[in-house]
């Protein structure tokens, strides 16, 4: 019989044990060699021009740094909020505002367009409807709403006269069950709450209009 130790496996004959894995690391080392070299380049570069004296020259041709420069005024309260924005919210989350407040304005505004508005998340029960979406409605700043039943459904407490309320997103929900309180995490309200709007919905549809295929 053969010694197995010694047969040979297909192409690997005669191969070191760990030559695969030695190989592989030399590669990656290589690349990561070839990876570093133009910085390398640049700091040898940057360091030659340091003991030479000579001024630090931007690399203006780079597409990268065409951006405009971030070179803020002060804020000293005589801007108004489009000079704030245009001015001073120039990177991060701020500029991604920027961009969307400039979108609205140049865009969206303009006489032949037409805005879409969508609705998800519970907005409508922190009073979202009344304060900003019925006033853009009237203003003529939306033509058509996607919304949840869920956004339209809250939104009817406030058309009702129902109460919500403001409450601590810490509270205990078994106590809170216990007291009938309901609540959407910090919106607390009165269990009798979904109780009315329910009847006002049942009342609505039972009435002649809604007795038809729609």
């Amino acid at each position: 019989m053969p010694n197995k130790k010694s047969g040979s496996r297909g192409n690997g004959a005669g191969r070191e044990r760990g030559g695969f894995k030695s190989s592989r690391h030399g590669a990656a080392k290589k690349a990561r060699a070839s990876a570093a070299g133009p910085k390398a380049e640049q700091r040898r570069a940057a360091e030659k021009r340091e003991r030479s004296g000579e001024p630090h020259t931007s690399h203006e041709t780079s597409r990268f740094l065409r951006g405009d420069r971030i070179e803020p005024r002060r804020i000293d309260g005589s801007e108004c909020v489009a000079d704030l924005i245009d001015g001073t919210f120039l990177a991060y989350n701020a500029a991604r505002l920027r961009e969307g407040c400039q979108l609205f304005t140049q865009k969206m505004l303009d006489a032949d367009v037409t805005v879409g508005m969508t609705l998800t998340g519970a907005l409508t029960p922190a009073g979202l409807g009344m304060a900003a979406i019925i006033p853009l409605l009237e203003s003529g700043f939306v033509d058509w709403i996607v919304s949840t039943g869920a956004n339209l459904y809250h939104d009817a407490h406030f058309g009702l006269g129902l109460a919500m309320h403001r409450g601590n997103a810490q509270e205990s929900d078994v106590v809170l069950r216990e007291e009938g309180v309901v609540r959407i995490y910090d919106i607390f309200f009165d269990y009798d709450v979904l109780l009315s709007t329910d009847e006002f919905f049942r009342t609505i549809v039972q009435g002649t209009d809604f007795q038809r295929p729609m």
